[in-house]
């Protein structure tokens, strides 16, 4: 049976005890375990010490990161039992995600020159009295 190839997102945290060297080292360690795998990763974000929004075992920061990759169903089951196993790592969580086509801004209008009706400066100075004038009756 051959299974299609999904995009995922591991995020993580490391205890805030590692040094910034200690959590680069985690992270390369995480980024094998997804290459032994045969899985292709797509793109990391470094470990950046953050405060959370809630404690975990009393702990108010940690070391976040986060890494995205392609990989079939059976690879990323392997893959997180794998993250279960190590106890550097304090919590994680694995997401599928569903990649969003770039989104094209849209074309703003071009007014062609045949659409455009020329305007005299009479006829400009009559409309903007006409609606001074309706200015000042409302006040």
């Amino acid at each position: 049976m051959i299974s299609e190839s999904h995009y995922y997102e591991i995020s993580y945290l490391l205890p805030p005890s590692l040094s910034q060297e200690e959590a680069g080292a985690v992270d390369n360690s995480l980024r094998q375990l997804i290459t032994d795998e045969k899985s292709v990763l797509e793109s990391w974000d470094y470990p950046k010490r953050r405060m959370l929004s809630y404690e975990i075992s009393n702990v108010k920061e940690a070391f976040m990161g986060a890494l995205r990759l392609h990989a079939t169903t059976e690879q990323i089951l392997k893959i997180g039992e794998r993250l279960k196993e190590r106890k550097d790592i304090m919590r994680f969580s694995l997401l599928r995600w569903r990649k969003n086509p770039l989104r094209v801004p849209k074309a703003h209008k071009i007014i062609r020159k045949e659409e455009q009706v020329p305007i005299d400066e009479k006829t400009l100075d009559e409309k903007l009295e006409e609606i001074l004038v309706q200015k000042n009756e409302s006040q």
